[in-house]
């Protein structure tokens, strides 16, 4: 099953290769949209938490902004104010968009199909389907990113290897034997 991604407006311009993630607690938007957007760095406020975690890495985030956020088009749509904390990393998405922000928009998410059903601004009911094809798309290219960051991970701890001719010196004993 395909992540559930699609188009949204945020700010004055549409935004492709929106994630949605249940599991997230933040929006994140990152840089490469950010500068797409037309914003600048005076433009971030410091993000109150210094450290926030993505999978098994531990990032700290070039600070966070409050923009509009529409999903949907015509009188089917919804804008409310979101946070999104911006990162200088790059990935397959443009934006993540976190759990408040789906409460926020009173969207309900049918992963299945693929369609998120909302409450408009006139009290009706959206819907905006997912696009399969950048799902499947941006899916691929986080699967090859996530390797090629394992592989130079790996060769990274491969280097970092105390050991010289397969031994240890004796201070080197000393702490892997007290770290066991």
């Amino acid at each position: 099953m395909p992540p559930f991604v699609f188009s949204a407006k945020i700010g004055t311009r549409l935004v492709k290769r929106i994630l949605v993630d249940t599991g997230a607690d933040s929006n994140i938007l990152f840089r490469g949209a950010f500068d797409k957007l037309g914003l600048r760095h005076d433009n971030l406020q410091t993000h109150r938490n210094g450290v926030t975690g993505i999978g098994d890495n531990f990032l700290k985030p070039d600070g966070s902004i409050v923009l509009p956020l529409t999903i949907g088009t015509g009188n089917q749509k919804k804008t409310i104010l979101s946070e999104f904390v911006v990162f200088k990393d790059s990935t397959a998405y443009n934006v993540i968009l976190g759990r408040k922000t789906i409460n926020d928009l009173s969207a309900v998410i049918f992963t299945k199909f693929l369609l998120m059903k909302f409450t408009t601004e006139d009290g009706s009911i959206g819907i905006i389907h997912g696009d399969r094809e950048i799902a499947v798309e941006c899916d691929n290219t986080s699967l090859a990113l996530q390797k090629r960051f394992c592989d130079v991970a790996s060769i990274f701890l491969a280097d970092l290897d105390a050991r010289q001719d397969g031994q240890l010196d004796r201070n080197q004993r000393e702490t892997w034997r007290n770290y066991k």
